[in-house]
């Protein structure tokens, strides 16, 4: 029992059966994407690395993939036992990711406070047998509170009042092309840091009211990034021309910030927490 616990906890310490940094799964998955490499631990980076080289990138997102396979298998282990006990079509599955990560993009690792969008993307996997057909994708903008109100609709229940997600049932079904115009983002205050964010189908706004400039851990802080990649306060991007959010915009399109900035605000004011001090 005793060496059955410390090889366990060997396997904890230096393994991470997770997707979450730093990325250290166990073999075979460490190098199932990245055969033979020999350099040195590369699984947890500093969140800001410009000249890391595509080798290194290469082999970061060779352990991140390696993450994703060994989570795959679990979720494939409680399929299999659900089908074994005649309950797979009668049961919801539900996988969701609270966000994404940077594996290279723009020059970030892990989840630094910028709100590009390999950060603020995230999984979102529904699967019933018998509520819905299978192997329908959406490109659609959805929240992360529309989560619940969506499982609560295909029980047939009905949402809290002062929910402020929607049911994307209609969306699954294909009643409907999209169930929300815009989607908000936001990084409250962390570390000296405060951002918010909305996204159109075409557009991104990004505010930061603050940069901190607290280190994250071994690392830089924001507020030095902030300073090394030359950002700006204020950003916009053209996603439907500039995916890669390479390009700022904010002091070109006056139009569209100021557009973007209202939103941002309606949203504040309609999310406001109005519940009354007792």
């Amino acid at each position: 029992h005793l060496s059955i616990r410390r090889q366990r906890q060997m396997c904890i310490r230096d393994s991470y059966e997770s997707i979450h940094e730093p990325w250290r799964p166990p073999e075979p998955y460490a190098s199932m994407f990245d055969k033979g490499y020999d350099g040195p631990d590369l699984s947890d980076p500093k969140m800001y690395e410009p000249d890391a080289g595509e080798r290194v990138v290469r082999h970061l997102r060779a352990l991140y993939d390696g993450e994703v396979v060994l989570v795959d298998k679990g979720v494939g282990r409680i399929l299999g036992f659900l089908r074994e006990m005649g309950l797979r079509n009668d049961t919801l599955i539900v996988l969701v990711s609270d966000h994404g990560v940077f594996l290279g993009e723009h020059g970030f690792f892990k989840k630094p406070p910028f709100l590009f969008e390999p950060l603020m993307r995230s999984s979102f996997i529904l699967s019933w047998p018998k509520g819905f057909p299978a192997g329908k994708s959406a490109n659609s903008l959805v929240h992360l509170c529309d989560v619940m109100p969506t499982v609560l609709d295909l029980l047939g229940l009905s949402p809290p009042d002062g929910c402020q997600g929607a049911s994307l049932v209609p969306l699954l079904r294909g009643a409907v092309n999209k169930v929300r115009d815009a989607v908000f983002m936001e990084f409250c205050e962390y570390k000296g840091t405060a951002v918010k964010a909305v996204r159109t189908q075409d557009w991104k706004y990004i505010y930061h009211r603050s940069v901190g400039n607290i280190p994250w851990s071994h690392d830089y802080s924001p507020a030095e990034v902030f300073e090394k990649v030359g950002f700006e306060a204020e950003m916009l991007f053209d996603l439907s021309a500039d995916p890669d959010e390479l390009n700022n915009l904010a002091q070109r399109r006056p139009d569209v910030v100021h557009k973007m900035r209202s939103l941002v605000v309606d949203w504040l004011i309609d999310t406001e927490d109005d519940v009354p001090w007792t």
